[in-house]
């Protein structure tokens, strides 16, 4: 379990909260609509190289809350918001297709 655990940290990164939410609801939504979906590593893998982060298709977004955040948000790690910057793959720009 822990090599898909490692493996799952190595493909979301620059995910957000809501790319992890959205992939795992997905997950679980082909479970419940298909009796014959396995939830294995395969599956798994697939589902999180299907997603497409929002740090890559609205990074201007993320820009513009951080900005925000900078001068309106009390961050609660005490750390400035916005310090770590954006993730940017080398692997370039990722494209999501149907599973079904």
């Amino acid at each position: 379990m822990k090599e898909i655990s490692d493996n799952i940290i190595q493909i979301s990164d620059g995910f957000t909260g809501a790319d992890l939410e959205s992939t795992v609801r997905d997950l679980a939504y082909r479970a419940i609509a298909n009796n014959n979906f396995i939830l294995n590593e395969e599956n798994i893998m697939n589902a999180f190289n299907n997603v497409v982060p929002l740090s890559q298709t609205s990074p201007e977004k993320i820009e513009a809350i951080r900005d925000w955040g900078k001068e309106r948000a009390v961050p609660a790690s005490g750390k400035p918001i916005g310090g770590e910057g954006l993730v940017h793959k080398q692997s370039g720009l990722k494209t999501r297709k149907v599973l079904v």
